[in-house]
C-alpha cells in the first residue's frame, strides 16, 4: 500500500487530502494520503524520519517549511518540470527512495504553466506582484 502526505502548519484547512485520496479511489490505487501537522522545523524534523520509518513513499510540503524540506533533501532535482535552481532551496515535493528524500519544486512548473495555458507573453510583461515571500513565491 502506498503512503503519502502533506505537512504543515496550520494545515486542517488543506485540500489536499480529499483531492488525493478521490484519486486514488478513482484509478484503484491502494493507499492514503493525509494530512500532518508539525508544530515547528525541529518537529517537521522529527515528522519527516517517522514517514520515511514508516515507508512512506513521499510528501507535499506547505507553509512554513519549504526551506527547511529543501534542507534536509538528500539532492535536489534539477532536470525535468519539477526541477528547481541550486539558490531557490525550497522544496515542496519530496519522493522518500530508498530512505533518501529527493527534492522538487512544483510550484514554479504550476505558475509558468497558467501562463502558458492562456497564451501570455512573459517576455512582455513588465512588473509582477507576487504576494507572499515564502518558497511559492521565490520559486516564481
Amino acid at each position: 500500500m502506498k503512503k503519502a502526505a502533506v505537512i504543515g502548519n496550520p494545515i486542517t484547512h488543506s485540500r489536499s487530502p480529499m483531492i488525493h485520496n478521490y484519486w486514488l479511489k478513482k484509478y484503484g490505487v491502494e493507499g492514503t494520503y493525509e494530512a500532518i501537522k508539525a508544530e515547528d522545523e525541529k518537529d517537521f524534523e522529527k515528522v519527516v524520519a517517522r514517514l520515511v520509518d514508516e515507508d512512506y513513499s513521499g510528501f507535499n510540503v506547505t507553509v512554513p517549511f519549504k526551506e527547511k524540506a529543501h534542507d534536509l533533501v538528500y539532492y535536489a532535482t534539477d532536470r525535468g518540470p519539477s526541477a528547481y535552481p541550486k539558490g531557490l532551496n525550497a522544496a515542496n515535493t519530496i519522493e522518500i527512495k530508498d530512505g533518501k528524500l529527493i527534492g522538487h519544486n512544483t510550484d514554479y512548473y504550476g505558475f509558468i504553466g497558467a501562463y502558458r495555458e492562456k497564451k501570455i507573453k512573459l517576455d512582455k510583461i513588465k512588473n509582477v506582484v507576487i504576494l507572499g515571500a515564502g518558497g511559492a513565491a521565490r520559486s516564481i
